[in-house]
């Protein structure tokens, strides 16, 4: 069987830590099978005010073969936000072309996130005449799905694909629940977990992996660990502020914080003021367990969640967990 996979976001040389599940998932297929990402990237105009990320996504190579898996970055061209809907066309034929010139014929197609590859899927296992599986991961389903805070057309593009493709896989059962209030067709979804790689994501030695990160290693230090995109709907403020006040009841703690800044700085100079917080930035995957072996706790305050595979990942490493109860928690922690 030849697998194609189609993902919007995916860990590249520009983004360390883009939607690691998808690689993760697709690694361990590509052992089993023969499996294909097309992971299409921005061609930005050029103009002086898109020169930083051009120079970023320029460095990202166009073709990659990890192992078995055979990667694709095809470009296709970002349009202003008045034109943004309209960028699907681009994405759609640029791993159209991919798939005629490079790939060739194939048995299943399945697209991550429901209102971006998902439903990009849609049109490409049409014309190529294969069955279109999607997976719901949350954000997609929580906000697009359900019409919070979201464009009409994104909506629209999800509930097109809930209701389109052959199968539809929720990665927990919470997710599965919101997708049933959704669909014509409730045959069709599946829930499935995301896995954890325990040969990585393992105990370790506490003391050793502290030495080698270059971070406190006395017994006495505590370490708080937050390990997800630094976004505020990730209760990170939540938490410097819970931080703050137990500075103030204990001495010895420390917060280290390892994901991508997406707060157009706050979080940085929020941090200058507070002290013993330390923020690592994005971390590739295969470094993640090490931080996990190193901290006394990870905490996720989240708002939301569709699934929570940072608890299993810290939980299988031996670091108990702290989060809020929301979405998917409970299925994993109580």
């Amino acid at each position: 069987m030849r697998v194609v996979i189609l993902a919007k976001e995916f860990p590249n040389t520009a983004y360390l830590a883009a939607c690691t599940f998808i690689y993760e998932q697709a690694k361990a297929l590509a052992q089993k099978t023969e499996t294909f990402v097309i992971a299409p990237v921005y061609s930005f105009p050029r103009l002086k005010r898109y020169e930083h990320y051009s120079q970023k996504l320029n460095s990202i190579p166009e073709y990659v073969e990890d192992g078995s898996l055979r990667i694709f970055h095809p470009r296709y061209p970002y349009k202003p936000s008045v034109l943004r809907r309209f960028m699907a066309h681009g994405f759609i034929k640029a791993a159209s072309e991919v798939i005629k010139d490079r790939i060739g014929n194939f048995d299943v197609l399945h697209g991550h996130f429901l209102h971006e590859a998902g439903y990009a899927g849609i049109k490409i296992s049409k014309q190529f005449g294969v069955p279109l599986a999607a997976t719901a991961h949350g954000s997609d389903v929580n906000r697009i799905l359900c019409g919070v805070n979201s464009k009409k057309y994104e909506t629209a593009r999800a509930r097109k694909t809930l209701n389109s493709a052959q199968a539809v896989i929720a990665v927990s059962d919470t997710i599965k629940s919101v997708l049933l209030g959704y669909t014509r067709h409730s045959e069709r979804i599946h829930r499935i977990y995301n896995g954890v790689d325990l040969k990585r994501f393992s105990v370790g030695d506490k003391k050793t992996a502290r030495l080698e990160l270059r971070l406190p290693a006395s017994p006495e230090d505590k370490i708080l660990l937050f390990a997800s995109n630094i976004l505020p709907e990730k209760g990170v403020f939540d938490f410097l502020d819970a931080f703050k006040g137990l500075q103030a009841e204990c001495t010895g703690v420390h917060a280290l914080f390892i994901g991508e800044d997406r707060t157009n700085g706050r979080f940085i100079e929020e941090i200058k003021t507070i002290k013993n917080v330390r923020y690592i930035g994005a971390v590739a995957h295969e470094h993640v367990a090490q931080y996990m072996q190193a901290a006394d706790i990870l905490v996720h305050p989240t708002y939301s969640e569709g699934f929570g595979l940072v608890l299993v990942e810290s939980l299988a490493c031996g670091c108990p967990v702290v989060s809020t109860s929301v979405g998917a928690v409970p299925e994993i922690i109580s």
